[in-house]
């Protein structure tokens, strides 16, 4: 089936072929719902120019490709927004600037491909208006614009067969939750931005550029299931702002490449299972810091850095249950603020080991068991300790 007479198409018909392409060279306008069925045995459905609704949010069209691929090479719901598109299955799909009520697609054996569009207008990439957001399940997915949900629209990412790729330009903006997995991985420099809603990485993570993920100020989580790494060492930055939701590092943060500086902005309660960066710094939260054991090759185990700035954490209550290790003449500054559930708990395992100067305040207290020691630098007990071990200090 090709259309290629002039003027834009009105369409609110189904057409089905078997195994035969589908093709529409001029602009078309969906009058109705519409759906585009291809046999199993594959063939390609292409727009090769723009595509419209006639009413914002209403017209829907449903796609099913088998084992052909998807393109859609003008803008999508430029004029006015589509209804739900849905993608059945296809192997390769890519879009070039989309606005629809959402997008969906159930399965793939190709790539999902989101690019730049040229709207006159931002968002260029991928926009939705309902809550069933974006959910994309492909063997891979590549995002190289911007993802932007409203209506509570979630961001539902996921390949079964190889990389979930955002590029720099990728940046997510949720009004629901973002969840994000990569069969072979995900490697990602796109920011994520959430309204009060949680963020997890469920697979392994490589940053390629520096990272913002924000919340807001409500209980947005934000959870890396498994292992976190850099590109280069010591370069990627990672900043998170999480308002009253916790953060946590399930697996092993540079264990392959140290991160660059991480800065937690705001939290409740940050857990961490084995860290290596340039630097980790938390100026505030309501909740517990714990730095616990991690399973690197070699040691330290929990938390070590190689910048200046060191080791930094402010928090309600802060649990060090492995070492804490700098380089670089890197700081160690620990503050528990809270004045009544504020205690600094410094395990028998906690060791610090410090190429900088060490200060230690808990609001309600301090209760260490572990030995300090530094490079000619000093340590300093702010509050009031006790003594839950044998401690060695030697500075």
């Amino acid at each position: 089936f090709t259309q290629n007479g002039t003027g834009t198409s009105s369409l609110a018909g189904d057409i089905t072929t078997t195994d035969n392409n589908i093709s529409f060279l001029r602009a078309v306008t969906l009058t109705g719902p519409v759906a585009m069925t291809i046999g199993a045995g594959g063939g390609n459905i292409t727009f090769s120019s723009a595509v419209d609704a006639t009413t914002a949010a209403a017209e829907t069209l449903s796609l099913t490709a088998g084992t052909g691929n998807i393109t859609f090479s003008g803008l999508v719901g430029s004029t006015t927004t589509l209804g739900a598109v849905t993608i059945v299955s296809a192997a390769d799909v890519t879009t070039n600037g989309l606005r629809a009520a959402s997008f969906t697609q159930t399965a793939g054996t190709g790539t999902t491909t989101i690019n730049t569009g040229a709207f006159s207008t931002t968002p260029q990439g991928m926009a939705t208006t309902a809550s069933d957001g974006v959910v994309i399940n492909n063997d891979a997915i590549t995002v190289n614009d911007s993802i932007h949900t409203t209506g509570g629209g979630v961001v539902t990412l996921t390949t079964d067969n190889g990389l979930l790729t955002m590029a720099a330009d990728g940046d997510v903006f949720a009004d629901g939750a973002v969840e994000l997995t990569g069969s072979t991985g995900i490697k990602t420099a796109g920011n994520i931005t959430t309204t009060n809603d949680d963020v997890t990485f469920k697979s392994a993570t490589t940053l390629t550029g520096n990272v913002v993920i924000e919340t807001g100020t409500g209980a947005g989580t934000v959870a890396f299931n498994s292992t976190l790494d850099g590109t280069t060492a010591a370069t990627e930055t990672l900043e998170i702002t999480a308002g009253t939701g916790n953060i946590t590092f399930t697996g092993l943060v540079g264990a392959t490449r140290t991160l660059g500086a991480v800065r937690v902005n705001n939290a409740q309660n940050v857990t961490v299972n084995g860290l290596r960066a340039a630097s980790f710094i938390q100026t505030t939260g309501t909740g517990a810091t714990t730095i616990n054991t991690g399973a690197f090759a070699s040691t330290p185990q929990g938390m070590a850095t190689t910048a200046y700035a060191g080791v930094s954490i402010q928090n309600a209550s802060i649990t060090v249950n492995d070492s804490i290790d700098t380089v670089g003449s890197g700081r160690v500054t620990l503050n528990a603020t809270d004045a009544t559930t504020g205690i600094l708990t410094l395990a028998a395992d906690g060791d610090i080991g410090a190429d900088g100067a060490v200060q230690l305040t808990g609001a309600a207290g301090i209760e260490n068991a572990s030995d300090i020691t530094t490079t000619n630098d000093n340590v300093t007990f702010v509050s009031a300790t006790t003594l839950m071990g044998a401690v060695d200090i030697n500075t």
